[in-house]
């Protein structure tokens, strides 16, 4: 449904201005990239909201866009697979009850994957020249230390769970 709405503004937008520099395909992705984006904002928020744990909703969701942003990771191929996941897990992410015994441990681990492996899948899905990637992994390495000192668990299995997409996967998953 997601890609068919996409599919449909991009060629509005290729016929409104067809000297675009842009394919409708591109036009099509990004558009793609924009409503699964805002779609899993609203909807973590209004669960969390309702759930009575916005401020951790949005905890969650400012710390996960920060570090996807710094270290990439994998891409599901469905915009609806990857609506499912990244909604039910983040989600149950802020409303999960954690305790605060597992945050060094998580911020730890977090912390090894993201110096091993980030970045990771940014070619495809940026315009950041490879030359800045290792500023990325630092800014990122720093965001994950930052916990150390902050002791959320929210924030631990938040870099935990991106921190896990960096690693390679030798399967095709949806």
């Amino acid at each position: 449904m997601v890609d068919e709405y996409a599919a449909r503004l991009a060629a509005a937008i290729k016929r409104t201005a067809p000297d675009s520099k842009a394919s409708a395909e591109v036009i099509q992705y990004g558009a793609i990239m924009l409503f699964n984006g805002s779609a899993v904002l609203v909807s973590v928020l209004l669960l969390c909201g309702l759930a009575g744990k916005l401020t951790h909703g949005m905890i969650v969701l400012i710390a996960y866009a920060l570090l996807r942003f710094c270290t990439g990771g994998f891409h599901f191929r469905s915009a609806l697979v990857c609506y499912l996941y990244s909604t039910g897990v983040l989600t149950a992410i802020a409303l999960a009850p954690l305790t605060a015994a597992s945050s060094p441990y998580l911020t730890a681990a977090s912390l090894v994957l993201v110096l091993l492996f980030a970045p990771s899948d940014l070619e495809q899905h940026t315009r950041i020249p490879q030359a800045y990637y290792l500023h990325l992994k630092v800014l990122a390495a720093m965001l994950v230390s930052l916990n150390f000192i902050i002791d959320s668990n929210h924030l631990a299995w938040t870099a935990c769970v991106q921190a896990l997409t960096l690693i390679k996967r030798r399967r095709n998953i949806s």
